[in-house]
């Protein structure tokens, strides 16, 4: 693969240290999937989502700027919170899609998949 890594953007909040999150994510991502990893950090206004029936401060309209600011021709977008432990995604860097994403996610600590999250923002 030429020219392959991944990107984490990590914004701290009062609540998180996104930072710290990040260097861990990047850690494995480096030993599962064998690719550099560059952290950024993003200045984005913020905007408004519910999760779990609680209105919260959102900070990821700073992502629609990875494509320009990437230094890899091919880039994983991961977020700051998500630890990989395996090697699955290595045939998504592999794809000829110029964009991929996920079609489904669950929150592995409840097992509620995306549904159960659409549901629960009514």
């Amino acid at each position: 693969m030429s020219n392959v890594g991944a990107v984490i953007i990590a914004n701290n909040t009062d609540r998180y240290d996104y930072q710290h999150l990040a260097n861990l994510a990047a850690k494995r991502i480096e030993h599962f999937l064998h690719i550099p990893t560059t952290i950024l950090n993003v200045q984005a206004e913020y905007n408004k989502r519910y999760m779990r029936s609680s209105r919260i401060d959102w900070f990821n309209l700073g992502r629609t700027q990875v494509y320009d600011l990437s230094p890899y021709d091919r880039t994983l977008l991961i977020d700051a919170d998500m630890f990989i432990n395996s090697d699955a995604l290595t045939n998504h860097l592999k794809s000829n899609f110029d964009f991929g994403i996920a079609r489904a996610i669950y929150d592995p600590t409840t097992g509620n998949n995306y549904r159960d999250w659409e549901t629960d923002r009514k």
